[in-house]
């Protein structure tokens, strides 16, 4: 209250010493911070003068900006959402949607993603964590809200959207078509010599039941070991992870220490035996967050397993999120977070226990092997239209695109080319030589390579020796 009483005096000395003023006016002294608030939004809903078609002043939009005010003076993880805004929320929490399939936070004045989503067009256009959105459809968003942010890059189905990414400061552009998003939180499988494969891809509403689900079909298979992969999720709800922490941890051990505000301070402790107590390995990366990094800490901390990967994301705070009378809500951090050894890790995260980099979590053989030979004896340009084309965008669509194959050197397969040139430091053409061919053939061997799972593979070796 006292930041919003020093916002609204700030206001009203810049309204009387502005420059342009004509006049000087007194406000009455007023008997309460409500009055006040009332004596502004009236002058201002009787005596604004702005172009009515932008600037549509009512009572409801004042009251909904002094909301939104309230929110912007807290950390970029403190949201008011307007009935609109909080049905997405609650539909990338918990449903499916049309978008591209990336989770971002805000942080400073940029967008930064967290992880893409697997399998998503955020995924295939190669959008990784740490990078920074500056515009969308070439508007700066620098200075937008995360909801807003949010809010533009989502969209309907099969419509482009174009992302312009700051990656290391190397900027350059990304076009990706939108498609519905199924959150599909958990996946499991047995990998090779009968090693259990868990991956949790978000903490949802339900993430608890399938876990356990999982654990005992795998269980049933015999497994010598169990690998959680963890890289990518973004987190989720702070009592699914601590239920799903409590399946790994011994009985009376500490999960997670959680420090409120305005509540008593809270330590988590596992309940029952363990679920599951063969070996176990988690995959992390700088994708991993919050939630993620809780039963990370709490498997490192407790020495119920190994971690492999890179540095975790660090987002050590907890939100509540309250729904409003007027169909909206408001997502508040009311906590921070320690793990079971009392680490701090917000702005930190949590460093593996073995650090392999360069990690991939996609298998693209599949599609190389229905490759045709790209061979360019003459230089091919724009309008043309033959098999070597045909070949180029196989390429060009391995390497993230989206391009329809048809051998139509055309306007849509001139334009993802010419990012890839910028996005490489080649020169922008309009033609295709065996140079360009060659640097093409190059990108999708390094592609190729990186997607050899470096983390997962030292995952299966270290179950195979302990």
């Amino acid at each position: 209250m006292r930041k919003l009483r020093k916002s609204l005096v700030v206001l009203m000395i810049l309204v009387i010493f502005s420059s342009s003023t004509f006049a000087i006016g007194i406000q009455p002294k007023p008997e309460s911070e409500y009055e006040f608030m009332e004596y502004i939004m009236g002058f201002v809903l009787e005596n604004f003068k702005g172009d009515i078609t932008e600037n549509d002043v009512t009572r409801e939009s004042l009251i909904e900006g002094a909301y939104r005010g309230i929110f912007e003076s807290l950390d970029e993880h403190s949201v008011y959402f307007s009935k609109e805004e909080y049905k997405d929320f609650s539909e990338s929490t918990d449903g499916q949607f049309g978008g591209i399939g990336i989770s971002v936070t805000k942080e400073g004045k940029y967008i930064e993603v967290i992880s893409p989503i697997k399998g998503t067009p955020g995924d295939k256009a190669d959008i990784k964590p740490g990078d920074k959105i500056i515009k969308v459809d070439g508007e700066d968003i620098t200075t937008w809200k995360l909801h807003e942010a949010v809010g533009i890059m989502r969209g309907e189905p099969g419509e482009s959207v174009t992302l312009t990414i700051n990656r290391n400061e190397k900027i350059f552009d990304v076009e990706i078509i939108r498609e519905i998003i199924e959150v599909t939180a958990v996946e499991h499988e047995v990998l090779e010599d009968n090693i259990g494969y868990l991956q949790i891809k978000q903490f949802s509403s339900d993430s608890s039941k399938k876990v356990k689900d999982a654990l005992f079909d795998l269980k049933s298979s015999n497994i010598n070991g169990l690998i959680i992969d963890l890289r990518n999720n973004p987190g989720g709800y702070l009592d699914e992870v601590v239920e799903i922490s409590d399946y790994f941890i011994d009985a009376a051990k500490n999960i997670v220490h959680v420090d409120y505000e305005s509540q008593q301070d809270r330590t988590y402790i596992s309940k029952k035996p363990d679920l599951f107590e063969d070996k176990i390995v988690i995959l992390v990366n700088e994708g991993s967050a919050s939630a993620s990094e809780i039963l990370t800490g709490a498997i490192k901390d407790n020495d119920e397993g190994i971690v492999v990967g890179t540095t975790t994301y660090g987002k050590g705070t907890v939100q509540t999120v309250i729904e409003l009378a007027s169909g909206g809500a408001m997502k508040v951090t009311i906590a921070e977070y320690m793990t079971a050894n009392k680490s701090h890790i917000n702005g930190v995260g949590i460093k593996p226990d073995i650090i392999v980099d360069l990690p991939s979590v996609s298998d693209k053989t599949e599609e190389l092997k229905c490759f045709i030979p790209l061979k360019i004896n003459n230089k091919i340009y724009y309008g043309n239209n033959n098999v070597a084309i045909y070949a180029l965008q196989q390429r060009l669509n391995y390497l993230g695109s989206n391009l329809k194959l048809d051998g139509n050197f055309g306007l849509n397969t001139l334009k993802v080319l010419n990012g890839y040139q910028v996005k490489n430091g080649l020169e922008k053409t309009n033609y295709v030589d065996s140079f360009l061919a060659s640097e093409l053939s190059k990108s999708v061997d390094t592609y190729k390579m990186e997607f050899i799972d470096l983390q997962l593979n030292e995952a299966i070796k270290l179950i195979k020796n302990q």
